[in-house]
C-alpha cells in the first residue's frame, strides 16, 4: 500500500512554486535528506497521479490525451506511458520505494 507523499514538517522551512523550491529557513542535514527523499518520491507520485488522472477523464468524459497535452505541455508518447503504467498498475499493487520505471517494466507482466 502507498503512503502519502508530503513535506510534512518542513513546509515552514521550504517553499515549492511552479518555478521551484525555495528554502525559506535554514535545514539540518537530516531535514535536507528527508527534503531529497520525499522529492524523490514525488516524481514517482506525479508521473502515477497524472496517469490515474488521464485514465479517469477518458472513463469519465471519453477524453485524453488532447486536452491533457494542451495543458501539460507533455508529448502525447509521455501521457500514453503514464495512463497505460497507471491501469496496468492499480493502485493496490503499487509498491512505495519503487520508481515509476520499475512499475513500467512490470506492467508488461
Amino acid at each position: 500500500m502507498s503512503e502519502l507523499v508530503y513535506i510534512g514538517s518542513l513546509t515552514d522551512k521550504v517553499s515549492i512554486s511552479e518555478s521551484g523550491l525555495s528554502v525559506v529557513s535554514e535545514l539540518s542535514y537530516d531535514q535536507w535528506s528527508t527534503l531529497m527523499q520525499t522529492l524523490y518520491r514525488m516524481d514517482t507520485a506525479f508521473q502515477f497521479a497524472l496517469g490515474d488522472a488521464l485514465n479517469y477523464g477518458e472513463n469519465r468524459y471519453g477524453e485524453r490525451y488532447a486536452q491533457a497535452m494542451e495543458v501539460t505541455g507533455h508529448s502525447y508518447q509521455s501521457l500514453a506511458n503514464y495512463a497505460w503504467v497507471a491501469k496496468a498498475v492499480p493502485q493496490e499493487r503499487r509498491v512505495t520505494g519503487l520508481s515509476w520505471t520499475h512499475h513500467r517494466i512490470v506492467a508488461r507482466l
